[in-house]
C-alpha cells in the first residue's frame, strides 16, 4: 500500500513539468536513483561515502532537472539541501526497503513543489556567529518569519532579515519541538517549521 501510495506521489511531480513525459507510460531511470532503499540501508550502515557521493550528485540532477522543466519555478528547493534529502532517505528507507530511491525522491519534492520559489529573488548571507554564515533567499527568511509568527514565536516586521529577534523566535521554536535551541536555521529546523507534514528525518 505504501508502495503504491509513494509511487502515486512520484507520478503526480510529473504533471507539473512542462515537457514531462505521458507519466502513465514505463520509464527507465538512469543511474543511483534506481537503487532499491535496501541498497541505501547497506550503505547507510557501512557508512558507504562513495554511495553517498553518488546519491547526492544524483538528487542535485534530479532537483535542476525539476527546476528546469517545472513552469514558473525558480528553485524547487529553495532552502532544501541534499543532505536533508538524505536524512529522509534513511527514515523513510529503513521503514521501505523495497522502494526505490527515486519514488522516495520524488514524493517528497511533489510535497514541497507547492512552496517552491516562481520569480526570481535576492540572496542575503545570514551571520550566525562564530565565523559561521550561511545564504538563503530573502524569499526563505520572510517565509521563515512569517511562520514563526503564526505560531507565535515572533512580533517583529516580515522584512526579510534573519536578526536577533528572528534568532530569539528560531530559539524558542526549537525548544517547542525538542530540538536544540541555537536560534539558527538548519536544515531539521526549516523542515519542521516550514514543512509540517513532510515525512520524518532522523536526527
Amino acid at each position: 500500500m505504501k508502495r503504491t501510495m509513494l509511487a502515486l506521489a512520484f507520478a503526480l511531480v510529473l504533471p507539473h513539468l512542462a515537457h514531462a513525459a505521458d507519466p502513465t507510460k514505463p520509464f527507465v531511470v538512469k543511474g543511483i536513483g534506481a537503487a532499491p532503499c535496501s541498497a541505501f540501508n547497506k550503505a547507510d550502515e557501512a557508512k558507504d561515502t562513495a554511495f553517498f557521493g553518488e546519491l547526492g550528485g544524483w538528487i542535485d540532477g534530479y532537483i535542476t532537472a525539476a527546476n528546469a522543466l517545472s513552469e514558473n519555478t525558480v528553485a524547487v528547493t529553495p532552502w532544501e539541501k541534499t543532505e536533508l534529502f538524505i536524512l529522509l532517505l534513511q527514515s523513510n528507507c529503513a521503514q521501505n526497503p523495497d522502494l526505490q530511491v527515486i519514488s522516495i525522491v520524488g514524493a517528497i519534492v511533489q510535497s514541497w513543489f507547492p512552496d517552491r520559489l516562481r520569480e526570481p529573488n535576492e540572496s542575503k548571507q545570514v551571520d550566525l556567529g562564530e565565523g559561521r554564515k550561511v545564504t538563503h533567499f530573502v524569499e526563505t527568511l520572510r517565509r521563515i518569519q512569517n511562520a514563526l509568527k503564526k505560531q507565535g514565536f515572533y512580533n517583529g516586521g516580515i522584512d526579510g532579515d534573519y536578526g536577533p529577534g528572528t534568532r530569539t523566535a528560531m530559539a524558542a521554536f526549537q525548544k517547542s519541538i525538542d530540538l536544540e535551541p541555537t536560534g539558527l536555521p538548519d536544515q531539521l529546523s526549516l523542515l519542521r517549521l516550514l514543512h509540517p507534514s513532510s515525512p520524518p528525518a532522523k536526527n
